[in-house]
């Protein structure tokens, strides 16, 4: 593209991983704490999420269905206290799955959620931009948000 320098590519180092890992547990951190401004530090402006999330109506058949989020609304739910969880559930168990020097794919597996994180690497340093998430199964029972 015109105008437009890229940079060569490369595998991340110890320390970008770490980076990754550490942006990611925050994400959560501040999720499970209710705590919107740690939780936003670790998102990108343009971040979106994206759930899959199963509902039981009430004749007993399920109900499968897209949540979609914005940064702005994902941290009102945070400041709410959406996913605020007792400190014994605040385990996250944080896996990066892909990494170059630019991009990262991570899955964190929750006590309720397991999300698949997208980051990208800015000057600022490294931000979620994209998450999709799903329930665990009886996680929390007819409920999205």
């Amino acid at each position: 593209m015109p105008g437009y320098t890229y940079a060569p590519d490369r595998e991340p180092d110890d320390t970008e991983i770490e980076a990754i890992t550490r942006i990611s547990r925050g994400y959560w951190q501040g999720w499970y704490a209710g705590d919107a401004e740690h939780m936003g530090r670790c998102l990108h402006a343009d971040f979106e999420l994206l759930g899959l999330v199963h509902q039981v109506l009430d004749e007993g058949t399920d109900f499968v269905t897209t949540d979609a989020e914005t940064r702005s609304s994902v941290l009102q739910h945070c400041a709410m206290g959406t996913g605020v969880a007792d400190p014994e559930e605040r385990t996250i168990e944080v896996t990066v799955l892909a990494a170059t020097h630019h991009v990262a794919s991570v899955r964190a597996v929750g006590h309720d959620q397991t999300h698949l994180l997208h980051l990208m690497r800015f000057p600022e340093g490294w931000q979620i931009v994209r998450a999709i998430f799903t329930q665990h199964a009886g996680a929390i029972p007819n409920q999205s948000y």
